[in-house]
């Protein structure tokens, strides 16, 4: 009897777990759950006709984008745009659903499905921008047009929902969506240098992940005022930025496996990880912690040598913000070598290609480095700028004189020996100027 009435028991608080997760309605102990009432349950909470609809969606699209040329013929409108035009119209849709549910059903639940439905769609699991950018005459026009209504579906959710999304939620979403449109137009052109597209990519995929998730501004929703509604709605608001997010990555992935040349594809999947160490980089606050990520990034940048340049100019638009945000001025003489450096690697062809020419003093990247440490020396008097600017001022003044010197051991000789007397002279001055008042103690 016992041991019945602990089976009863772990079978109800079974029951109760599964329950609190929405799996099952809500009951009294001692109420029995028939099979209509769960099934009513079940789809009211989570209708699975949505899921239904979207995988009828997706295989229509494949099988109608299989067969491409037989819409071609039979339209005078391409089929990849007829396609494009379809998922836009489907997504319209199921935004019209979302405030059918929430102003006429007051069916907040099936809703945020439909929401959940509508972020993974919204930047386009079907490859239809891949499509689109073979279409070289009207690509671009295409492209924009889906920038602006990914942002035009962000805001009517974010108003159907009561999102509080502020303008920093959509600039982040509209770099992210224009950032894979030009991703995938620059992958459609045949002259562009794959390596280092992908590399590029890699490193605007840490700023993807810090806008979209690590840095977002919290976002809550009006139909969340229950504490158990806000921890629902901040659960389904971190997945769909997470959606967001990761479709970046998808699209990037999906090129560098299956449609980048199969010899530059073990070199750009190790590079990847670049992403990583720049977003590391981004994050820490300790000065040594950065200045290793930032290393470690330079290092991988490497792999992909025809990248490196970009390395450096991001790894010093890293330091110069957490110069920003507190770090000593010291470091804005590592952000002026890692953009000189960077200037003078942008021609390079990576490995196995002989290194551009050293600038001159005369050069534009050289003098717009010496202003720049002229400017970190007179407006925050750092030490480490003024000897550089000293040290440079005494090379440039070898470099006139030079030619000046006496040409004979004789004569240099005897000039040597003069300033020897003038610095000794000049080391007694100095200690003169400097005398102490009091009298020194043997």
């Amino acid at each position: 009897m016992l041991i019945v009435k602990e089976n009863i028991e772990s079978k109800r608080s079974k029951d109760r777990l599964i329950a609190k997760w929405g799996l099952l309605p809500n009951s009294n102990v001692d109420e029995q759950l028939n099979t209509k009432k769960v099934l009513h349950h079940f789809f009211v909470e989570f209708n699975p006709f949505y899921l239904i609809s979207a995988l009828c969606i997706f295989y229509g699209v494949f099988l109608l984008a299989n067969n491409i040329d037989a819409i071609d013929r039979a339209s005078n409108i391409s089929g990849q745009i007829i396609l494009f035009f379809i998922l836009q119209v489907y997504e319209a849709t199921i935004i019209a659903g979302i405030a059918f549910l929430i102003y006429k059903a007051n069916a907040v639940r099936p809703a945020t499905i439909l929401c959940l439905l509508e972020c993974f769609l919204l930047f386009d699991p079907t490859f239809r921008l891949e499509s689109l950018s073979q279409l070289s005459n009207i690509a671009i026009a295409l492209f924009v047009l889906w920038c602006f209504l990914v942002l035009m579906k962000t805001w009517l959710i974010a108003k159907i929902m009561r999102l509080n999304l502020n303008w920093k939620h959509y600039i982040s979403i509209g770099f992210v969506a224009l950032s894979i449109a030009v991703m995938i137009k620059l992958f459609s052109e045949i002259w562009i240098n794959q390596v280092l597209v992908l590399q590029v990519a890699a490193w605007t995929g840490a700023l993807v992940l810090l806008m979209l998730i690590l840095k977002r501004p919290e976002v809550t929703s009006k139909l969340g005022a229950i504490k158990e509604n806000k921890v629902i709605v901040n659960k389904c608001v971190n997945a769909s930025f997470m959606m967001l997010a990761g479709f970046y990555f998808y699209h990037l992935w999906a090129f560098l496996l299956f449609a980048a040349d199969a010899n530059i594809r073990g070199i750009s999947i190790i590079a990847q990880v670049a992403t990583l160490t720049l977003l590391f980089a981004i994050t820490k606050s300790k000065p040594q912690e950065i200045l290793k990520y930032v290393i470690l990034t330079l290092l991988i940048g490497l792999v992909a040598s025809v990248a490196i340049a970009y390395a450096c100019f991001i790894s010093a638009a890293v330091i110069l913000y957490h110069i920003k945000t507190g770090m000593h001025n010291n470091y804005l003489i590592i952000v002026a070598c890692l953009c000189y450096l960077g200037s003078y690697l942008v021609p390079w062809q990576g490995i196995g290609n002989d290194l551009p020419m050293l600038p001159g003093f005369s050069s534009p990247s050289t003098i717009l480095f010496g202003l720049y440490i002229i400017l970190i020396a007179v407006i925050f008097r750092n030490i480490a700028a003024i000897s550089i600017v000293l040290l440079a001022l005494a090379y440039l003044c070898f470099k006139v004189l030079y030619p000046l010197l006496p040409s004979t051991e004789l004569a240099q000789g005897s000039l040597i020996i003069a300033s020897g007397f003038a610095v000794l002279i000049t080391g007694l001055a100095i200690n003169w100027k400097l005398r102490s008042d009091q009298n020194e103690t043997r």
